[in-house]
């Protein structure tokens, strides 16, 4: 069962806009590869990084333990189209060689997907949402568990958590604080 986040940016007027992630959507899993991404791939360079995480005009699979310096692997749900040219075609022949092992190997789709996280971490999936889901701060977020949202000026993310259809401040990071958040104690304060 996926732990379905959405990931957006503050605008002019104060509210955000955002896309919606399907896996890991916890801190542990999406708050801590954004940190990753921003502190180590993008070297601190924010606009870069939410550029990548909201023009791709898709809504995102899995983000967490990914490099989004990289290209996406693009699938609607784990069928990746092998006419889709902005694949990135080493991890695209990985992933075509782990669903030949599916059937070999008598897989299950979850035991797939673990393989496919697994052995190529480097991407991130994107789904085949468009722009018309966007997921906005009064967008009825009741299918969703958490939320992160960049203030790009500021260099925060802070992290929300969804009751009630409600996105609540669970957490404000700095970006350009030296320590990595206490991702557990995040999700753990907000139980």
């Amino acid at each position: 069962m996926g732990t379905r986040s959405f990931v957006g940016i503050y605008d002019d007027d104060g509210g955000w806009v955002a896309r919606y992630c399907h896996w890991d959507g916890y801190p542990r899993g999406v708050g801590k590869s954004l940190w990753d991404n921003y502190q180590k791939n993008f070297k601190g360079v924010l606009g870069a990084m939410t550029k990548i995480l909201l023009d791709e005009k898709v809504g995102w699979s899995s983000l967490a333990a990914s490099d989004l310096t990289l290209p996406p692997v693009w699938a609607d749900g784990y069928k990746f189209d092998d006419h889709d040219t902005r694949a990135w075609k080493s991890t695209e022949e990985i992933t075509q060689q782990i669903y030949a092992m599916q059937c070999e190997l008598m897989l299950t789709d979850e035991e797939l997907r673990i393989l496919l996280y697994e052995f190529a971490p480097k991407s991130y999936t994107a789904r085949g949402e468009t722009d018309e889901q966007l997921i906005t701060q009064v967008s009825d977020l009741g299918w969703l568990e958490w939320g992160y949202v960049f203030n790009v000026p500021d260099r925060r993310m802070d992290i929300y958590t969804v009751h009630g259809g409600y996105a609540v401040p669970a957490a404000t990071i700095w970006l350009d604080q030296e320590t990595e958040p206490e991702w557990e104690k995040i999700e753990n304060e907000e139980a």
